[in-house]
């Protein structure tokens, strides 16, 4: 099993994010990050189809890029306690949605086994251009969640383990009407989403990694 990223330039992410995340994550696990850039220190695979923005996670599930399973994580997340045992999983997994669960999946954090890949990646590549048409609101995990109705969900494997933290940790309040946290991350809990704004840099919590520390 490999750790693997994705990093599309010239958006709102750079390498800098990328060695962030690496500095959080445990070192007896190969890491690698598909992108269109080099990184210094880092372990790159090349992007090949220029899908735009959150569409090249998708190159996720060319089985010929990476020949092993993937546990995949987003840029914006922080690792912040002992993640062992859910890296242990080997079952195709990915987040419930926070906010709608049961009806769709978050593609934040997912474990893709290499030999469930290539439906997906076969599946779009069909069709890609109507693919990202059908599903422009709801990007790739839309597409994934239609693709891979049978995938587990991390929140029922490890409950309480990752959490969102506009939902979980932040005090409702304008900003965060659907929140139900204290303005404390739950106890137990070892990985914080944060899937949009803020970022986890921009969020000035005392237990997220220095952004300008990660060189």
């Amino acid at each position: 099993m490999k750790i693997v990223t994705v990093l599309r330039s010239g958006g709102d992410y750079n390498a800098n994010h990328v060695k962030w995340l690496y500095n959080q994550l445990p070192t007896s696990y190969e890491k690698v990050c598909l992108t269109d850039i080099e990184i210094p220190g880092i372990k790159t695979i090349k992007l090949t189809k220029n899908y735009p923005g959150w569409w090249s996670k998708i190159e996720l599930f060319d089985p010929e890029k990476i020949d092993d399973d993937i546990f995949y994580v987003d840029l914006d997340v922080v690792i912040i306690g002992d993640i062992t045992d859910i890296l242990m999983n080997t079952n195709l997994t990915m987040l419930e949605d926070f906010y709608s669960p049961g009806k769709t999946y978050n593609s934040a954090i997912m474990y893709i086994p290499h030999d469930q890949k290539n439906k997906a990646w076969q599946t779009f590549n069909r069709f890609p251009e109507q693919f990202m048409r059908r599903y422009k609101s709801g990007g790739d995990q839309e597409f994934i969640s239609k693709i891979y109705p049978q995938a587990k969900n991390w929140q029922s494997i490890f409950p309480g383990k990752i959490v969102s933290y506009k939902k979980h940790v932040v005090k409702k309040s304008k900003q965060f009407k659907q929140s139900i946290g204290n303005g404390k991350v739950p106890e137990d809990v070892r990985i914080v989403c944060f899937h949009g704004k803020p970022r986890p840099w921009d969020c000035k919590e005392k237990w997220v990694p220095d952004l300008n520390n990660s060189n």
